[in-house]
């Protein structure tokens, strides 16, 4: 007996899973990217010139020239050395006259608050970069301490911090107090997104793990089509973020509703408390709950052999599998960041952009769930990298290619917002294919430097905005070249549906690119199971699921676990260093 028995004896999906897993999906998710995603309306840059001086005109005052749409404007960062001149030489501007462009003339956004154009047209990128390398120092941070405080406490700490360092945000006197605030709000915030998935994922059996982990994607978009609201109704930036911070600090109040991880209470001996949530889910469920299902459990995963973290990589098939692993999510990350922010950019309304490149996840993460449950992992993210890179080229030739003898802007944005479906599907599959690639005991490791490794590509997104301030065709082209050769490359990655998660490097080692037979059954037999889950003949409670022989709560080495899974791993720095980690882990099973 397990968990898994207990979960499903109070029904594998009823009311008390439901409210739970969408009270903390949106105490983390909206919150997160309204912070992560706000800089693509507060850090908008607005066209601009150089300012004249009373009494003169600008056309006394600035020179003209071509955009890069052919659009004759005012030179953006130089005059004329003589005011009225317009034949002397040309001096750098030392200050601006913005268009509000529809936002707060006053200052509306921080380009305009503190003139980050001309010399200084990186630095609202480099701001966003600070930001993620926040959230990647956060993961580093986060990670060791919820396992000792628990996922509970560092959801709600980094919750409470997230929002106080976001509403300082909107203070802040200068652009370098700015910056200290956005590393700071990214760290909270990657601690958040980090918790909260493992909470609200535990609250259900392991057949419906595989589509809540992925589902939690749709409240980032819940948190992304929002945004384009509040930044619609509120003009300026210090208004925006003082805004989307207080509605963050509405998540603190689902405190007393949201449970502790109920392996992070078995591992550390607290089964009375465990019981105690149990019980309480089976009130809101009408279930009565068997406690002798938990009397002797302890859900830990006892390995005849440690694996260290190095031995990936003396293994040539393991090897490439981690390194195109990592490219995967690189590749996804640096699209789906640099789509997102660049739709400010784009011709159309700002607005509607956002919230439409933002909607289009939902039918990607919804096609993505259910292609890779039922024809697998390679052969679904092939098609999504291939659907985004095939858009993206379209979007590049579009700001090239002249029809009637003008460039049209908005079949360009179309190709664009469209290839956004391709990449939420492929993030959606790599956040599962990336957990079966390891062996069990380096699973939390290995999955949190493949995340870290290809959290690269978001580092890198911001400055895809500049590039295309500056040469339009270049970023799409370049998304659609690393999503061609993240199609490629998944085709050498080994299928994994159908297969028992590995224990052992040797395992990983003996697997082919393709199913065998047996594997091909299994993988059938996975899909049924699946589809039986949404099937309306019965209840979802009285689903056909695997038993206790079927999926043991301790296995050896040789023994395989129902494919597919999630295990944040307890000793994830051990790992690391190679130490051994026969000791217990938290494991959760997806």
């Amino acid at each position: 007996m397990g968990l898994d028995e207990a979960l499903k004896s109070i029904s594998s999906f009823g009311r008390w899973q439901v409210i739970v897993y969408m009270l903390v999906g949106l105490s983390f998710g909206p919150p997160a990217m309204w912070q992560l995603f706000a800089i693509v309306f507060i850090g908008y840059i607005n066209p601009h010139f150089c300012k004249a001086d009373e009494g003169f005109t600008q056309d006394q005052w600035s020179p003209k020239e071509l955009d890069d749409f052919g659009t004759l404007t005012y030179a953006q960062c130089k005059r004329f050395s003589e005011a009225g001149n317009n034949k002397s030489a040309l001096t750098d501007c030392s200050k601006w006259k913005y268009v509000d462009d529809g936002f707060d003339e006053n200052g509306g956004t921080i380009a305009m608050a503190w003139d980050l154009v001309c010399d200084k047209d990186t630095w609202v990128e480099t701001s966003q970069t600070v930001f993620n390398v926040g959230v990647v120092s956060g993961f580093l941070i986060f990670t060791p301490l919820q396992d000792t405080f628990g996922r509970k406490r560092i959801f709600y700490f980094c919750a409470l911090i997230m929002n106080l360092f976001g509403l300082s945000m909107s203070f802040a006197p200068n652009y370098y107090v700015f910056c200290v605030m956005q590393f700071l709000t990214g760290a909270a915030a990657a601690g958040l997104y980090m918790s909260g998935l493992v909470i609200s994922t535990e609250l259900f059996p392991s057949e419906f793990r595989n589509i809540m982990a992925p589902g939690s994607y749709l409240f980032f978009t819940i948190g992304t089509c929002t945004l384009s609201l509040w930044a619609h109704l509120f003009r300026h930036w210090r208004d925006l973020q003082f805004l989307i911070s207080c509605i963050g600090f509405l998540s603190l109040l689902t405190f007393p509703l949201c449970p502790e991880s109920m392996r992070f209470l078995i591992v550390n001996n607290r089964l009375d408390e465990v019981k105690d949530i149990l019980r309480k889910g089976a009130r809101w469920n009408k279930k009565v709950f068997k406690e002798e299902l938990l009397d002797d459990e302890k859900e830990v995963l006892t390995l005849s052999e440690s694996v260290k973290f190095k031995q990936m990589f003396t293994n040539p098939r393991p090897r490439r599998y981690v390194l195109i692993m990592i490219f995967l999510v690189f590749a996804s990350n640096i699209a789906y960041y640099g789509l997102s922010l660049m739709t400010t950019s784009l011709s159309g309304d700002k607005y509607m952009n956002f919230f439409i490149v933002s909607l289009l996840e939902i039918p990607g993460t919804v096609v993505a769930i259910i292609a890779m449950t039922l024809i697998g992992r390679r052969y679904p993210l092939v098609f999504f990298n291939l659907f985004a890179a095939v858009f993206l080229i379209l979007s590049s030739v579009f700001t090239t290619v002249k029809i009637n003898g003008e460039l049209n802007e908005d079949l360009m944005t179309s190709m664009a917002l469209i290839a956004k479906f391709g990449i939420s599907g492929a993030f959606t599959i790599e956040l599962i294919y990336s957990l079966e690639i390891y062996p069990t005991s380096l699973r939390g490791t290995g999955t949190g430097i493949t995340v870290g490794c290809g959290f690269m590509g978001s580092i890198m997104a911001p400055y895809s905005v500049y590039l295309y301030r500056k040469y339009p065709i270049v970023p799409g082209l370049v998304f659609a070249g690393v999503s061609f050769i993240a199609a490629f490359l998944s085709l050498l990655e080994p299928e994994t549906l159908g297969r028992p998660l590995p224990n052992t490097i040797e395992e990983i080692n003996a697997w082919t690119l393709t199913l065998s037979k047996e594997e091909k059954e299994n993988a059938k037999e996975a899909s049924r199971k699946f589809r039986a889950l949404f099937s309306c003949k019965k209840n979802t409670a009285e689903v056909d699921v695997p038993t206790e022989a079927d999926t043991p709560a301790v296995v050896d080495s040789t023994s395989g676990i129902e494919n597919p899974a999630f295990e944040p791993n307890n000793n994830i720095y051990d790992n690391i260093n190679g130490a051994d980690n026969s000791k217990e882990n938290d494991v959760t099973y997806i």
